[in-house]
């Protein structure tokens, strides 16, 4: 179970997000939307954006069983 999902976005930064901290994710024009728990909003541009939407909710699921 990893605490940290990590990404590299359109611009080749490498992203750290903290799963426990998620509350909502959406996929959106090919980009990745995510809500924390204090209400803060990241939208994040990536090339590959179906695929790392079902890997933030698979991190999402394994972390919460």
């Amino acid at each position: 179970m990893k605490a940290i999902y990590t990404f590299i976005d359109n611009h080749g930064a490498k992203v750290y997000i903290v799963i426990s901290k998620i509350r909502k994710v959406a996929l959106s024009l090919g980009s990745i939307i995510l809500e924390f728990d204090n209400g803060d909003t990241e939208t994040y541009d990536v090339e590959n954006g179906n695929e790392i939407l079902k890997e933030i909710l698979n991190s999402l699921e394994e972390f919460y069983k």
